[in-house]
């Protein structure tokens, strides 16, 4: 699974609610009409990536708010 990790634009950090260990704390650049966090691939998953050009999202609750994933280098807010 791909590892949120931390940006120098960070300003909250997003955390699970209590009781639930299986949340990753994740940092975020909100603004007044985004939130943009920034992850990390291990080796195998760029393989992965790179063999079958396929990537998952999941979002926890009943629907979807609008999202969109990029590979550039830089941030994107």
């Amino acid at each position: 699974m791909a590892t949120p990790t931390d940006f120098a634009e960070a300003n909250l950090l997003l955390v699970g609610p209590e009781g639930r260990d299986d949340i990753i704390p994740l940092p975020v650049r909100r603004t007044d009409d985004s939130v943009v966090s920034r992850w990390e691939l291990s080796a195998e998953e760029v393989r992965e990536i790179a063999e079958t050009g396929v990537v998952w999202l999941s979002v926890i609750g009943r629907t979807a708010p609008p999202v969109y994933v990029t590979g550039c280098k830089r941030e994107v807010i």
